[in-house]
């Protein structure tokens, strides 16, 4: 379970700290003030995209990180990316990334995937799709495809 998200230089976040509970937890507010970067924060830590840095906040300074951590199942994992850096952090172990690859350590303690993250515009999930794109999805998660 998500226990926390902290964003720093994301988008329009300079730094906000999210606390959720355990259950369904709702994200309201008014049009452009960052729902969707909560979203977009939590899906670069998980996928590692996008690529680049031009999510960073434009009111950060050029030596400043980018920087989500993300508290999940008692561990706390965070995201750093800036002009010199591109690692992740857990616990006390840095990570590197290569290329779009997320490190095996940090999937396996998220242990979550795109497949978790629907945006507002997205079709329901397999309600719409295919035969064939049902069949790939749940290969997908019972990890299928990796045979």
């Amino acid at each position: 379970m998500i226990k926390s998200l902290i964003i720093e230089n994301f988008q329009s976040h300079l730094k906000s700290e999210l606390t959720f509970s355990e259950g369904i937890n709702v994200i309201i507010g008014q049009s452009n003030h960052g729902k969707t970067s909560i979203l977009r924060a939590l899906n670069w830590i998980i996928t590692n995209r996008p690529q680049g840095l031009a999510f960073k906040s434009s009111f950060a300074d050029k030596k400043d990180t980018c920087k989500v951590t993300l508290e999940i199942n008692n561990q706390k994992i965070v995201r750093e990316k800036s002009a010199s850096l591109n690692q992740y952090e857990i616990g006390s172990s840095l990570l590197s990334t290569i290329g779009n690859d997320v490190p095996s350590e940090v999937t396996s303690a998220i242990n979550m995937s795109e497949i978790n993250i629907q945006s507002q515009f997205e079709k329901h999930f397999l309600v719409m799709d295919s035969a064939g794109e049902i069949g790939r999805t749940i290969n997908k998660i019972v990890k299928l495809d990796n045979i």
